[in-house]
């Protein structure tokens, strides 16, 4: 059973435009077999796939399927069909399916969300003179990278400038990712050289262009004007698998409690929070204190104790 075809992480629901190659499409064995219902719950499916988490993902089990697919018949004509819709998926061994086409698409947008954030990251840092720490974001990148050369090796998104910059940055682990995360990737795909070739000269080109536009340092630091204050150090969501994540959690529901919030409304509050937050790539100087806004803000969005009307935009 093959490995995951995108990182557990990637979530794409933030993203309304699923691209579709209609020459591909069109051209395939799938349009070529397929009825009109089969095409019709077929197509459902990987627009659906592609705001599951992970993304360009199914569930295996029929029954979810059949509500995923919009199939109005019941559980045994829905097998009749099944074979025919779920051409091209692959069972991973998480247990999940996943289509090779859509997993490109996802991966192009992942890399395409992951360079934006990691610019607005570092252009913040450099407005507010603070420490910026690309790790994280260059470990994501380079997964998605190596996983997208597995599907598409010439895919215009691994000529990006960020994704030739997060490969090059990879010295620790012949996979391209650090020895501090041994699970950051699946095993089993070859060396990020191999995939790109080409790759030192690219990097070379990027690296003198960017040089070339570079202005001169200035021969002494300008002196900052008195008395102006520097805006606290911030930083992203903590990862969800770390310590500083359940402290969050933790924090955030405790605080709901003393404000009598109920443990269904709670839970539903982190979960808004969390994703609305995350799809924005949010970076706060507290985190905790950031979570008390949200549930002070919600509130005003919860009349007399009604159902919420919107989410509360902190």
């Amino acid at each position: 059973m093959t490995e995951p075809l995108t990182p557990r992480y990637l979530d794409l629901r933030d993203f309304p435009y699923l691209p579709i190659d209609i020459a591909r499409l069109l051209g395939s064995e799938f349009h070529a077999i397929a009825d009109a219902e089969q095409f019709r719950a077929g197509l459902i499916l990987w627009l659906k796939s592609y705001h599951q988490v992970p993304a360009a993902s199914l569930p295996s089990d029929d029954n979810q399927l059949v509500r995923l697919a919009e199939f109005r018949k019941s559980l045994r004509n829905w097998k009749q069909i099944r074979d025919v819709v779920l051409r091209g998926w692959v069972l991973c061994n998480d247990g999940r399916l996943y289509h090779p086409v859509i997993a490109e698409k996802a991966l192009a947008a992942g890399l395409m969300k992951m360079g934006k954030r990691k610019s607005s990251e570092a252009g913040n840092a450099k407005r507010w003179g603070l420490t910026h720490n690309e790790t994280s974001s260059n470990q994501a990148i380079r997964e998605m990278a190596v996983l997208l050369s597995a599907l598409n090796p010439h895919s215009r998104s691994l000529k990006k400038k960020y994704v030739l910059c997060a490969l090059s940055d990879s010295q620790s682990d012949p996979n391209g990712i650090p020895n501090s995360d041994p699970d950051a990737i699946p095993t089993g795909f070859p060396n990020a050289s191999e995939r790109y070739p080409n790759i030192e000269r690219e990097i070379s080109k990027k690296r003198k262009i960017i040089a070339s536009a570079a202005p001169e340092a200035p021969s002494e630091p300008a002196s900052s004007p008195q008395g102006r204050r520097r805006k606290p150090a911030t930083s992203p969501m903590p990862d969800p698998t770390s310590f500083e994540f359940d402290a969050l959690r933790s924090a955030f529901f405790e605080y709901g409690r003393e404000k009598q919030f109920g443990e269904p409304q709670l839970a539903d509050e982190f979960e808004g929070f969390i994703g609305h937050h995350r799809a924005k790539g949010t970076v706060f100087a507290d985190w905790r204190q950031a979570g008390q806004n949200w549930l002070r803000k919600s509130r005003a969005f919860r009349p007399n104790g009604g159902a919420p009307q919107g989410r509360p935009q902190i």
